[in-house]
């Protein structure tokens, strides 16, 4: 059978502790030097060199002793070192022979002493996590769902040490960017739902029929102003030729000047005078200055003539356009100015259509927008739930079936997924033990349970702790005040302990 030897250390002189599956009880009066051999132990399996001294009333050169588990503590005046062994290392040679759960007492698991579950749990978590040696930060979180978790995560989860509430953390940061995800895709989708609206179910691609109605807008436009024109042109005619009778008559009736046939009449019998009295013109300066004077008159007098006469046509050529001008039928108008109508009408309900095709358009473009905003806040949502997987994974470990849902620790029972929380004290035992077991190998773990601990258990509970890891083949040392001396006792194979009143 293994043991641990220890020899004047605190108050202990000689202590021989046999380790064996289920619980040893180290019993004894207070300061006989239980909790001395309890950090005696811790000592050897974890190989830190605890705050021991020597046992008081020994000669100067002597030196406690502890052994056991493969390895040797000598305890001086001040402090416990470790003997190497002759390998050079501070445990004996070959492989630690029994193995301990640094810092894991089976009980915490079953009761954390925190009344609140949820926190109850994170401590439960936090002590799985140390038992995998998993150290704090995000960077766990990194390694499984890569760097980008970073970028999601809030100073304060930045700022935890612990895994649960790193884990928890995180999950809340990436929760929140998913419904600020999930926030976006809703007013996307009241955006689309009015561009839809507005769009009234049409189509957003471009027809050519939009083109055409614009062409024959532009060729109704150019008739009508064409027939517009003509009209406007056959009016004035026609006042030209209102005016021009006008003028014509007054012309008539007022002008008392001779004909052209006149006119040209008198000067050539005045030219016909001019060359006859040409021969005498020494003789007739005087009238010949009268002949000329007379013969400009006359010229004078054509001109007037001709002017008349030019007027007279001009009036009767205007007379003749505003009779033959031809006037636009108001039936040809009306039917211009309809069609015209009827053109930017189209033009007009294209428009309409137009801005329906826009609408939808930037419907289809937000649709999109929408759709990858959903798979930005499912992978979100994917994410966060991956926070607790990569905890599942940790607390897992030893495949004991314990997992984390919802910040809470679960263990699958016969009764199906249970809350850790919820399990009866001997199943919370069996789990723990079972850890230990699954950890490092049937009769080679070793966990060490505080005094008071083991003390505030009833007697049922206590033999319910010794058969579960005797079953599991996990050894337990524990204490608890009696009003012998110091003594290691296995539990259930000696009589009964008398403890102190």
């Amino acid at each position: 059978m293994k043991t641990i030897e220890i020899e004047n250390v605190g108050a202990i002189q000689q202590l021989s502790i046999p380790l064996s599956p289920g619980v040893t009880v180290l019993s004894g009066r207070n300061g006989a030097g239980k909790s001395t051999a309890l950090r005696a132990i811790g000592a050897l399996a974890t190989g830190e060199a605890p705050e021991l001294e020597v046992r008081d009333g020994v000669d100067e050169d002597v030196r406690g002793r502890i052994s056991g588990l493969g390895a040797l503590f000598t305890v001086g005046r001040r402090r416990a070192e470790a003997t190497a062994s002759p390998s050079g290392k501070n445990r004996g040679t070959g492989e630690l022979e029994v193995r301990t759960l640094r810092g894991l007492n089976p009980l915490e698991l079953v009761n954390p002493g925190v009344s609140d579950p949820e926190r109850a749990d994170a401590r439960r978590i936090a002590l799985l996590c140390d038992l995998a040696q998993v150290a704090g930060g995000i960077g766990v979180f990194c390694d499984a769902l890569g760097n980008n978790v970073k970028t999601l995560a809030s100073r304060k989860t930045l700022d935890a040490t612990s895994v649960p509430d790193i884990a928890a953390g995180l999950r809340r940061d990436i929760q929140t960017a998913a419904r600020e995800v999930e926030e976006r895709v809703t007013r996307l989708d009241g955006e689309i739902a009015a561009h839809l609206s507005a769009s009234g179910g049409v189509d957003g691609a471009e027809p050519e029929v939009q083109a055409n109605h614009a062409a024959e807008v532009a060729a109704a436009i150019r008739d009508l102003d064409s027939l517009r024109a003509k009209g406007e042109q056959a009016r004035k005619l026609g006042d030209q030729a209102a005016k021009s009778r006008g003028d014509l008559e007054r012309a008539r009736t007022s002008y008392s000047g001779p004909t052209i046939e006149q006119a040209r009449a008198a000067i050539a019998e005045t030219q016909a005078t001019v060359d006859r009295v040409t021969d005498e013109i020494q003789r007739l300066q005087a009238t010949l200055a009268d002949e000329r004077t007379a013969l400009s008159g006359l010229r004078i007098q054509l001109q007037a003539a001709e002017a008349h006469e030019s007027n007279l046509k001009r009036w009767s050529d205007s007379i003749a356009a505003g009779e033959t001008a031809v006037s636009v039928d108001a039936g040809d108008l009306e039917r211009a100015e309809q069609r015209v109508a009827a053109a930017q009408a189209a033009q007009s309900e294209d428009a309409v259509i137009a801005e329906k095709r826009k609408r939808r358009r930037e419907a289809d473009a937000l649709t999109a927008k929408r759709d990858k905003a959903s798979l930005e806040a499912t992978a979100l949502r994917e994410l966060a739930t991956k926070c607790e997987a990569v905890v599942t994974d940790i607390v897992n470990k030893a495949g004991l079936g314990l997992r984390v849902r919802n910040g809470r620790l679960v263990h699958d029972t016969a009764r199906g997924e249970t809350l850790v929380s919820d399990l009866s004290f001997g199943e919370g035992v069996r789990l723990a033990v079972e850890i230990a077991a699954k950890s490092f190998g049937r009769e080679e773990a070793l966990l060490v349970v505080p005094q008071e601990a083991f003390e505030g258990l009833d007697p049922k509970n206590q033999r319910e702790l010794d058969a579960i890891a005797r079953e599991c083949g996990v050894a337990i040392i524990t204490a608890r005040a009696t009003s012998g001396e110091l003594q290691a006792v296995p539990y259930g194979c000696s009589p009964a302990i008398p403890e102190v009143a």
